[in-house]
């Protein structure tokens, strides 16, 4: 565990819940990449993941950049506000955030709070499955 301040979401990480998580990260972070905190599988850009296949556990970095600022040097002052700790757990989702006050990832997740409660219900609608650019979510919504 990296330190941070845990936000946790009552929502079950159902395929609907893991769409509006990506859609909501990729909102505030749209260059966001994927890392798989327990495996050594290389990361991935957050708007190529399925988001069914989301790993329980993730490391979201605002970009590649940050990630390999990350990789190099740890957490720092200067690199803990861009980075999200994500677990998916049986019914709630966790987002551990940089514990400083006023930080942007601790606004990230109460976006992503958000989107979980208003937008969730309307993925499951079918109007939004011809849609695969996030951009288009929020035209449609």
């Amino acid at each position: 565990m990296i330190g941070g301040t845990d936000q946790v979401i009552a929502r079950r990480p159902e395929e609907a819940a893991r769409r509006a998580l990506v859609f909501a990260l990729l909102a505030k972070w749209p260059e966001a990449v994927i890392e798989d905190a327990r495996s050594e599988a290389s990361a991935t850009k957050l708007e190529h993941a399925d988001p069914a296949l989301l790993p329980d556990e993730m490391l979201v970095y605002e970009s590649e950049a940050w990630r390999e600022t990350w990789t190099r040097e740890g957490a720092t002052e200067r690199n803990a506000d861009r980075m999200i700790h994500i677990l998916l757990g049986e019914n709630e989702i966790t987002l551990v955030v940089d514990e400083r006050a006023g930080c942007e990832t601790a606004g990230i997740a109460e976006h992503v709070r958000l989107m979980l409660l208003e937008l969730s219900p309307a993925i499951r609608d079918p109007f939004f499955e011809g849609l695969e650019d996030p951009a288009q979510w929020i035209e449609a919504a």
